[in-house]
């Protein structure tokens, strides 16, 4: 059996105080989030090491030697066994995310529970859907996740946020869900002063990010916090009642969850994910990036629209701005009917109006009026009509 040394050349960054006891572990390495794999090492307390997900690779043993991690196993290919030592030098340990350095390009590493590194090989869901729903993939902006519907609620990626939110037969309006904001120096603290720039943003209410612990290989995940003297005042009305939301409606409190994520695959976005009291109706371990685009009109794509609209008897007609098709409409809104009037001063009298409406594609239907029309338009909200 031959024997080598493999040596990684690993760059140093002040490490100290680290103990051996805090690097065990199942640690998984950040890949890129289409790797249709995953792999890293399993350090355990009795000095003990294991392999994940590298066939040829075999973990044996490992130890901590100053700011090293020096990892013992054997290499097993092309008919013979080779016995190695990979020596890491630590960059830093934060929580559960390890980095480390190797021929000058860093690797990280997340820390992950046996029984989580089984859940997510599994192709099943994170937990089951509530009743009378569905688990369905939805994509479309640039994100892709795993969400939940039934026939009157779902999900919807809405390019004008951007972001997801929930509909619902009978909202006037959407609820978002989840939001993505650009990071143009890739730094989380460029959100607030993105929210501080919106209108109603209450100047007094001060606040901070704070980083915690996430459960995702490659996602930094922080919360928003209150700060200074609004933190005092915060912190003596949690004393007395539960507090679900702070600064401005983005931050926590002692009540539901909210967070901001930034993925590794992307630091120059941000995504806010609201949680709030109960388990959500998307899979919020399932929300990726991808360079996927949908080509035509899609049933998962919330879109604002301006145009014609007319309403009359057998009449439910919207011509797009810039289109020759004409799409028959259903209002899930409960408003349409009342504003058309009041805009028009009579009822469902045919006469056209301009209209600006965020819709959902829903389709070409075979029967009825809608039959005669290019496709249909669930209307989910009205933006404006004149």
């Amino acid at each position: 059996m031959k024997r080598f040394i493999l040596w990684l050349t690993l760059g140093t960054t002040a490490c100290t105080g680290i103990r051996q006891a805090d690097l065990t572990g199942c640690w998984m390495e950040v890949l890129p989030p289409e790797t249709p794999y995953e792999q890293g090492m399993v350090l355990n307390d009795d000095g003990t090491a294991e392999s994940v997900g590298m066939a040829t690779l075999k973990y044996q043993g490992w130890k901590k030697s100053d700011n090293r991690i020096i990892l013992e196993g054997e290499s097993i290919g092309n008919g013979q066994t080779i016995s190695f030592s990979d020596t890491l030098h630590i960059v830093r340990l934060v929580g559960d995310t390890l980095t480390v350095e190797r021929r000058n390009s860093q690797l990280s590493f997340v820390r992950k529970s046996k029984e989580d590194l089984a859940l997510s090989a599994q192709p099943s869901d994170s937990r089951p859907a509530y009743d009378g729903f569905e688990w369905v993939d939805l994509s479309g902006a640039g994100l892709k996740l795993r969400v939940q519907q039934n026939e009157n609620i779902r999900l919807m990626v809405d390019p004008s946020l951007p972001g997801v939110v929930m509909v619902r037969a009978g909202d006037a309006y959407p609820q978002k869900e989840i939001q993505l904001f650009d990071l143009k120096n890739n730094d989380i603290n460029e959100v607030i002063s993105t929210l501080e720039t919106m209108e109603g943003w209450d100047k007094e209410q001060t606040c901070k990010f704070k980083e915690v612990p996430s459960k995702r290989p490659g996602v930094r995940r922080y919360v928003m916090v209150p700060d200074g003297e609004y933190a005092t005042r915060i912190n003596e009305w949690m004393q007395k009642e539960p507090v679900p939301v702070t600064c401005n409606g983005w931050g926590v409190g002692n009540s539901g969850n909210r967070y901001f994520e930034v993925h590794d695959s992307r630091p120059d976005k941000a995504l806010f994910v609201e949680i709030g009291q109960d388990a959500p109706l998307f899979d919020e371990n399932s929300i990726e990036f991808t360079s996927e685009n949908s080509s035509g009109l899609s049933p998962d794509i919330l879109y604002t629209l301006e145009g014609v609209l007319c309403m009359g008897h057998e009449v439910r007609s919207f011509k797009p701005d810039g289109s020759e098709e004409e799409f028959w409409f259903v209002d899930k809104t409960g408003t349409l009917d009342d504003l058309y009037d009041k805009t028009t001063g009579g009822q469902k009298n045919g006469k056209p109006v301009k209209a600006t409406l965020k819709v959902e594609y829903n389709g070409k239907w075979d029967d009825g009026f809608a039959a005669d029309y290019d496709g249909v338009y669930l209307v989910r909200e009205v933006l404006r009509l004149e």
